[in-house]
């Protein structure tokens, strides 16, 4: 039998608030053919669409399907509807503005839906918890904009929603920086959220007690000049004439109390005077005003209690030093201290000699010499040249021109002219002048065999040693010949010139020869030789030779003056007695080495007036100097110079030079026991005529311009007509003399 036909109806949703949206689902089975399907919606309205959608009112409904087969059929279903009011929610809050953290109590209520009962949930907007309370309370902490939302819900899940707007305004207030030392520069920052949104002032109290400041300015800058923890606010006010305030706490510390020491000058010869101060005039941190002291590092009374660090200071004595300036700062309760400290070096001064006294002494040392000058304090050497001398005393406190003086005793040294040097911890004074004169002494020899007493011998150096040729015993005329090798006498040749007195003799270095010249074969009568001679002998360290030179030379003469031209390389043969008049002219007595020739020549000129008798010989410096001699009336004490072309009178005016006299010694020194003293030395000689004058025993030495008295402690008893000249070791040499008594076979030594 066939199926009967049925009808199946359904919804989606079947209940909710209206405008309710359902869609209704229709359904047959059964019966024949095809089905039509007629809805009918329970409010008046229908639809033929099997599945249909409707929207229903508020109201309880009940859909009909009615589904029709091909045959006629009719079958039936029927679903409920249920439409309900919407929920309506009034939600309210007080209060919704003002200052956070804001406290809001909030009340709600609804109607609609199924009419309850209801249920609430609170959400505040802020990301808090939520709350099912109809009637909550919430704080907001922070400023901003919020909306709290509470949706209600009746039994069958019906819901509707209700918003309370909560705007609590906020102040933010930062400080940078936040913390450091003071002077501390600080900029505020303030911002607001919430309220208004727009905000029309800050005002900024510093905490300080300084004055606060208000503006529209949302920053501002302040400094704190003092040490402390302090609060600083800002007052944000928006537009509606809400307020926040907010704070922030700015920490200045008291920085580290600091001082660095200076010194201008830090260095320089003493007594120092110097400027103490601190770098930038003051210390820095701490809490002012400061106190300072300095301790000045050479024993000196410290000063204390400047309410500045600038001082002044004299270091009096050479040495290092370490200056200390110590501040203290006013921090209560108690003090902070800081030091600081600075090298000073008080330089020695160089020392400088202004005199000596005296400015000689002896060759063999022990001669107290006084030394002025300045910054002689802790002398530690005296040299005399490159020896060192010992110091005896010294002034232990220069006066306010730093003059004092120094007492040393002269080493040993030869012959000559030094310098003396002073050195202290300042230094060495100048090495200049030549300021000291190791004067030579005399030192009688005594060796095994003399020549006999004598005086007016000829005495020449040849080479390494002495010749010694004739003079007279005061009864004849000698001819011998003796040889010095510096520490020995020894008798020369049997055979040579004629015996004779006060002849002329030289050394002739291009000739390398000794020549001798004239003299008297007799002993002269009140100074006068009848016959003269005239002839011309050389040396040449072992034997005489007479020689016979070209030329017209001079007249035959006794105690004529012989020395050495170094300019034109030949002897120059001055004056004498002829026998019948004293000479004044001048002959140059040469040799030529290729041919062995020798040759006499006039010297044109002008020079020393007519005498015999006279001292003569080369200088150091080249120039033949003759001194003093006797004209028959009286003795003379002229100086004379020859240069090689000329004579001149030495332009004297100077004071003392040798008395006037005649047979005089005279003997060329150079460097006498490697020292560096050179020139001539004039010895003894009479004051008048032979028979009438005095012997004289003082010693001078010739530098090349001036005559200097030598004072010895030893010296040949006063003589004349002794023989004289350089001596092998590089002194003078005198053989024999008249004592004004009888003659002396001594030998004498000057070095």
């Amino acid at each position: 039998m066939p199926v009967p036909l049925a009808a199946t109806a359904s919804a989606s949703p079947t209940s909710g608030t209206a405008p309710l949206a359902v869609a209704l689902t229709g359904g047959a089975s059964g019966g024949s053919g095809i089905y039509t399907y007629s809805w009918a919606f329970g409010d008046g309205s229908t639809s033929t669409a099997q599945s249909p959608s409707h929207s229903y009112a508020a109201g309880t409904y009940s859909a009909t399907l009615t589904v029709t087969d091909s045959a006629g059929a009719r079958a039936s279903a029927v679903v409920g509807i249920s439409s309900y009011a919407p929920i309506v929610v009034t939600a309210n809050g007080t209060p919704t503005t003002g200052a956070a953290p804001l406290g809001t109590s909030f009340t709600s209520s609804a109607t609609g839906g199924n009419g309850g009962p209801y249920t609430y949930s609170w959400d505040f907007g802020d990301g808090s918890a939520a709350s099912t309370l109809q009637n909550p309370t919430h704080t907001y902490t922070t400023g901003g904009s919020y909306i709290a939302t509470v949706t209600v819900t009746d039994s069958v899940g019906n819901t509707g929603t209700g918003t309370v707007n909560v705007s609590p305004i906020s102040a933010t207030l930062s400080a940078s920086p936040s913390r450091g030392n003071f002077p501390l520069p600080v900029t505020l920052n303030a911002s607001g959220s919430g309220g208004s949104g727009t905000y029309s002032s800050y005002a900024f109290n510093f905490g300080d007690g300084s004055a606060p400041v208000s503006g529209s300015a949302a920053s501002v800058n302040h400094t704190y000049s003092a040490h402390g923890t302090y609060t600083a606010s800002v007052t944000v006010t928006d537009s509606l004439g809400a307020s926040a305030s907010a704070t922030t706490t700015v920490t200045v510390t008291i920085p580290p109390l600091a001082v660095t020491a200076t010194a201008s000058p830090t260095s320089g010869l003493a007594p120092l005077a110097v400027s103490l101060s601190a770098s930038g005039g003051a210390a820095t941190g701490g809490v002012g005003p400061y106190t300072y002291s300095w301790n000045f590092g050479d024993g000196s009374a410290a000063v204390t209690g400047l309410a500045s660090p600038a001082t002044s200071h004299s270091y009096a004595l050479p040495g290092s030093y370490t200056a200390t300036l110590t501040v203290a700062d006013s921090e209560t309760p108690s003090a902070a201290t800081a030091t600081s400290t600075v090298a000073i070096t008080a330089n020695p001064p160089v020392p400088t000699i202004s005199g000596i006294s005296p400015n000689f002494g002896s060759e063999s040392g022990g001669t107290t010499v006084t030394i002025s000058g300045t910054y002689f304090e802790y002398a530690s050497a005296v040299k005399f040249g490159s020896r060192t001398g010992t110091i005896v005393a010294i002034s232990l406190t220069c006066d306010a021109s730093a003059n004092c003086s120094i007492q040393a005793t002269s080493p040993s040294a030869p012959a000559g002219n030094v310098n003396i040097t002073v050195t202290t911890p300042g230094g060495t004074t100048l090495a200049q002048n030549d300021q000291f004169t190791y004067v030579m002494s005399w030192t009688h020899a005594a060796p095994a065999t003399l020549p006999a007493a004598r005086e007016g011998a000829a005495l020449s150096y040849y080479g390494s040693t002495d010749v010694l040729f004739g003079g007279d015993n005061g009864t004849l005329a000698l001819g011998d010949t003796w040889t010095w090798n510096g520490t020995a006498w020894t008798a020369g040749p049997a055979t040579g010139p004629l015996a004779r007195t006060n002849a002329a003799s030289v050394n002739y270095p291009d000739a390398n020869v000794d020549v001798l010249f004239g003299g008297c074969p007799t002993i002269p009568v009140a100074g006068i030789c009848a016959a003269p001679l005239g002839d011309v002998w050389t040396w040449n360290g072992t034997a005489w030779t007479h020689v016979t030179p070209t030329g017209t030379g001079p007249s035959a003469r006794t105690g004529a003056a012989i020395a050495y031209d170094t300019h034109n390389h030949q002897l120059i043969v001055f004056g004498g007695h002829s026998g019948l008049a004293y000479l004044s002219d001048t002959w140059a007595l040469s040799y030529n080495a290729a041919s062995g020739n020798w040759h006499w020549s006039s010297v044109a000129g002008s020079g020393p007036s007519a005498r015999a008798y006279m001292a003569a010989g080369t200088d150091a410096s080249g120039q033949i100097v003759v001194f003093g001699g006797y004209n028959g009336t009286s003795v003379l004490g002229d100086t004379w110079l020859f240069n090689g072309s000329s004579w001149a009178l030495a332009p004297f005016g100077q004071n003392p030079a040798p008395s006037a006299r005649q047979l005089a010694s005279m003997g060329f020194f150079k460097n006498p026991g490697g020292g560096n003293a050179s020139g001539l030395a004039l010895f003894g000689g009479i004051t008048g005529a032979t028979g009438v004058g005095t012997a004289q025993s003082d010693t001078w030495t010739w530098n090349g311009t001036t005559w200097s008295l030598l004072v010895t402690s030893s010296s040949p008893t006063a003589r004349y007509a002794a023989a004289a000249a350089e001596d092998a070791n590089g002194g003078v040499l005198i053989e024999g003399g008249n004592t004004g008594v009888l003659d002396t076979d001594e030998t004498w030594r000057l070095s």
